[in-house]
């Protein structure tokens, strides 16, 4: 079982009411031709049904998601997201469960002592002389493995 984490952008409210996490599964470059997802998006078809998703917006942590199911591939934006623009229109769309915190947490007091280690692909890094954070806004991270 894995707990993965991911930071949200301005399409939460999209995806909360659809209950599902969506990505671009393609990328639009500069010059409008199509290419690869990047990596952050294509991580969450490695999202396995039962798993939790840590959702943090703004430096908030909101709550967790618990998928219901693996990732479907080709699917369109849900609604509420812009039609057309920087996201290619068809993507991964990961059906959850929303637990949404009654009031969100500071991202720096539940991760303090976590994410100190310096790796490509973090979410966040924490100062270990302030336990402040800067956070990366990637789509999907898996940072946690967990056996049970």
């Amino acid at each position: 079982m894995a707990i993965w984490w991911v930071n949200l952008g301005l399409q939460f409210a999209a995806q909360r009411d659809s209950s599902t996490l969506w990505c671009p599964g393609k990328r639009i470059r500069k010059d409008g031709s199509l290419g690869k997802p990047f990596w952050h998006w294509a991580n969450i078809a490695d999202v396995k049904k039962g798993e939790f998703i840590v959702l943090c917006k703004s430096a908030q942590i909101l709550g967790l998601a618990y998928s219901t199911a693996t990732a479907r591939p080709d699917q369109p934006k849900p609604n509420g997201f812009p039609v057309g623009g920087r996201w290619h229109d068809t993507g991964w769309r990961l059906p959850v469960e929303f637990l949404l915190f009654d009031t969100p947490k500071d991202r720096n007091e539940l991760t303090r002592g976590l994410f100190q280690r310096r790796n490509k692909r973090r979410p966040l890094l924490n100062d270990p002389k302030t336990g402040k954070g800067r956070g990366t806004q990637i789509y999907r991270k898996r940072e946690f493995r967990c056996a049970f």
